[in-house]
């Protein structure tokens, strides 16, 4: 009978282990390359378009002839030929007010929407590469280095995030609630959505400084031919009429939200997991 050694049979096991943690270590880190890629990507584009209208004016565009648009380019750099139909409008960047070399974007792509305000994505990839380092560097980093640190950058993090979307909402209920600075609007055109059945409007409404036209970044339910003539209430700024918007529903700052508590969260159970290992 063959005799089997003990010693041997645990360093081989061991040896098993370094090769699994091995792996693993390798596939994490992988995974956390290709999501940091993808958050990279979508913030140089985002970091691109600004770049790009930065210094540019923006035009609503349903028809003026004061404006003349030598040349219009996509997001994608791509020249686009396009007749304005008489129940739309067209957002474009120029490099004057009276037109001339002018660029926009297209409203009815959802994911070039996403590409122009990527933040919720961006956060997530964020979110998601803390805890792929965590599940890689917590046997090598507890007990090691002040993680403190660490767990207060992510809990910070999640805490700017949330108090801006507070702000954010506290700002446009302010704006709204304030009766003064009502008016009543005309939808007279609009800019499509990636959605069928929703759209921005176009409206003329009139305040003590005369009568002005602009879109609602809140999009309106149905379609524009629809909706044609049909009266809405906006709520304007009081320094500047031409700033605008409407009720809306907070559905949209849902994701914002979670998101924001989640870093909270995954900042704590961070320093449970921390404290607990050093005991």
């Amino acid at each position: 009978m063959k005799n089997v050694n003990i010693k041997d049979v645990e360093v081989t096991e061991i040896v098993e282990d370094i090769k699994k943690n091995k792996i693993k270590n390798i596939v994490l880190l992988i995974i956390i390359g290709i999501v940091s890629l993808i958050g990279f990507f979508f913030w140089a584009t985002k970091v691109r378009w600004d770049a790009e209208i930065e210094e540019y004016t923006e035009i609503l565009y349903v028809g003026q002839e004061e404006v003349k648009v030598d040349r219009l380019d996509g997001f994608y750099g791509e020249i686009i030929e396009f007749e304005l139909k008489d129940d739309l409008a067209i957002l474009m960047y120029c490099e004057s007010e009276y037109g001339g070399l002018c660029v926009t974007g297209d409203f009815n792509n959802g994911f070039e929407n996403l590409l122009r305000e990527p933040s919720i994505v961006i956060n997530i990839v964020i979110l998601i590469d803390l805890v792929l380092l965590f599940i890689l560097l917590k046997d090598k980093c507890f007990g090691k280095i002040k993680t403190y640190v660490v767990f207060s950058i992510i809990l910070l993090y999640g805490f700017i995030n949330l108090s801006g979307v507070i702000i954010e909402v506290a700002d446009y209920y302010t704006f709204v609630n304030d009766s003064k600075n009502l008016a009543n609007a005309t939808i007279i055109r609009g800019i499509s959505t990636s959605n069928e059945n929703e759209f921005y409007p176009v409206v003329t409404y009139t305040t003590k400084e005369g009568e002005f036209t602009n879109y609602l970044s809140v999009p309106v339910s149905g379609t524009i031919k629809d909706k044609i003539n049909e009266e809405i209430t906006v709520y304007y700024d009081a320094k500047d009429h031409n700033v605008i918007t409407a009720k809306k529903s907070l559905l949209g700052y849902i994701v914002p939200t979670i998101v924001s508590i989640l870093f909270i969260v995954l900042g704590i159970i961070y320093l449970i997991l921390y404290k607990k290992s050093i005991k």
